[in-house]
């Protein structure tokens, strides 16, 4: 007696921890469950949120105005980089901050007109204004100026091709080397355009150079 006794008790223990371990594991699933369904909640309800903060006027009128701001700022240091580039390299290699800054956009301008005027394609720089001015007129008053993604493509386009050709219509070859006299200063081209003629020239020659920029003429 005392046998069967012990061998029915031991034979159903096993099934109750096992109705035990599958409840946990259902609810585990359920809490998984729950919390990725709350998680995707949030990430929707984040969505909308931006999409509702996007649609409030007063937000899209202070992006539009720091956006013309900006871009107004970086037409000025550019636009006096062109003139006063020589002025700018002094001020910024000085070691004295006393001295005056002859940029339209004071030295902040002196630095813009240095590393993103002189720095890249000179005169092409003048691109960048010209988007920000689009898109933030576009922010502001919800009018488009011109067709956003062709002035895009077209500015920045120019901004690479213009300086280029300008500087290889102005430089002079030094005895057949990789070294180049430009007449025009290179806060006017930029290093990057005279960067990209080297390139040409390096690869292409002056024939071949010659021609891309017939073609990219024909282009344009």
């Amino acid at each position: 007696m005392r046998t069967l006794f012990s061998s029915s008790t031991n034979k159903s223990k096993p099934a109750r921890n096992v109705r035990k371990v599958a409840s946990s594991k259902d609810s585990t699933k359920k809490a998984f469950k729950s919390s990725r369904k709350k998680s995707n909640i949030d990430i929707e309800k984040s969505t909308v949120s931006f999409f509702e903060y996007w649609e409030d006027e007063r937000v899209r009128s202070t992006i539009g105005l720091l956006t013309l701001g900006t871009a107004i700022f970086l037409l000025l240091s550019s636009v006096s980089a062109i003139f006063t580039g020589v002025y700018d390299i002094i001020l910024i290699k000085a070691e004295t901050p006393t001295l005056p800054a002859h940029n339209l956009g004071g030295k902040l301008g002196a630095l813009v007109g240095h590393y993103l005027v002189r720095g890249t394609f000179g005169f092409g720089f003048l691109a960048v204004p010209f988007i920000l001015t689009l898109l933030g007129w576009k922010a502001l008053t919800g009018r488009i100026l011109l067709p956003i993604w062709k002035s895009i493509s077209w500015s920045l386009l120019a901004m690479i091709t213009l300086p280029w050709i300008t500087a290889f219509f102005f430089h002079e070859a030094m005895d057949e080397s990789l070294e180049i006299n430009l007449f025009v200063g290179d806060h006017i081209v930029g290093l990057g355009s005279v960067y990209l003629l080297k390139l040409t020239l390096m690869y292409f020659g002056h024939l071949g150079t010659g021609i891309l920029i017939s073609v990219f003429a024909l282009i344009t």
